[in-house]
């Protein structure tokens, strides 16, 4: 069976994500940034949090300078 895919933007670079179904966490190629993800079905997700509230604080302060 072929995986389904679909393409997230990360809230921290808005780089484009690429996520296999069913998969909880994913790291964006752009930033680094790894996020916790939310599957509503199989075609359709969203980004619900960063894993690390502490990794993301740190990265958005070096973006933001």
């Amino acid at each position: 069976m072929e995986e389904k895919s679909i393409i997230l933007r990360c809230k921290l670079c808005n780089g484009k994500v690429p996520v296999n179904y069913d998969v909880k966490k994913v790291t964006c190629p752009s930033c680094q940034q790894d996020w916790n993800i939310r599957w509503f079905q199989e075609d359709s997700a969203m980004i619900i949090s960063p894993a690390s509230w502490k990794e993301y604080a740190q990265k958005e302060r070096i973006i933001k300078d």
